[in-house]
């Protein structure tokens, strides 16, 4: 079984947390704390696999929590989840080793894929637009999508389920969440709304 900590301030947030992980094949939490100073102690007890941390908590921040946790655990992989779509964040995570940085605001669904995916070495970043110190930058899509990848996202703005694009396309479930995921990284975005307004904007989706 692969261990868990998760650390968060907000215990209706750190609940929600653990229910997710505890959902994914193979995984198990070995402590929850409410914050970094706690979770300093409970690696005394067990060291977890995977870190699952806030940013903002009382004590230890959890950039703080996961600085430490990586001189003396190096072999822990770091996720962050927040609700802070902030690059000073972003970069700041990805300085001191964190493996994926996700957003509260995500679907349970994809939460539960990106940190199975960062176990096994896959990070993942939000991705900004907008003025960075003092400089513009913009990401742009590098990537086509493909023909499936296309129709999973008509199915999407049109407001349909997973479960019910898979029915529609005669998809397995599981294979329609791993081309929603790929859209989600090819087109950039982070959320259902963000993924209708850049694919109206790249007439992948239209309407009449």
């Amino acid at each position: 079984m692969i261990k868990v900590g998760v650390v968060d301030d907000h215990s209706l947030v750190r609940e929600g947390t653990v229910k997710l992980v505890k959902e994914i094949s193979d995984f198990e939490i070995c402590f929850e704390c409410g914050n970094g100073q706690e979770a300093l102690e409970a690696f005394k007890k067990d060291i977890p696999d995977i870190l699952i941390t806030d940013v903002s908590m009382p004590y230890i921040s959890g950039f703080e929590l996961i600085e430490k946790v990586k001189v003396l655990f190096p072999q822990v992989v770091c996720i962050i989840i927040s609700m802070h779509y902030n690059p000073t964040y972003i970069n700041k995570a990805k300085k001191i080793g964190v493996k994926s940085f996700l957003l509260k605001e995500y679907d349970s669904s994809r939460i539960k894929l990106l940190i199975s995916e960062s176990y096994k070495g896959i990070s993942h970043f939000p991705v900004y637009d907008g003025a960075v110190d003092g400089l513009n930058i913009r990401f742009e899509v590098t990537e086509r999508l493909t023909e499936r990848e296309s129709e999973v996202v008509f199915w999407i703005s049109n407001g349909l389920t997973n479960k019910e694009i898979a029915v529609k396309l005669n998809l397995s479930i599981r294979t329609v969440d791993a081309h929603r995921h790929n859209v989600f990284n090819k087109l950039r975005v982070n959320n259902v709304a963000e993924l209708i307004k850049k694919s109206i904007k790249m007439g992948i989706v239209k309407f009449d």
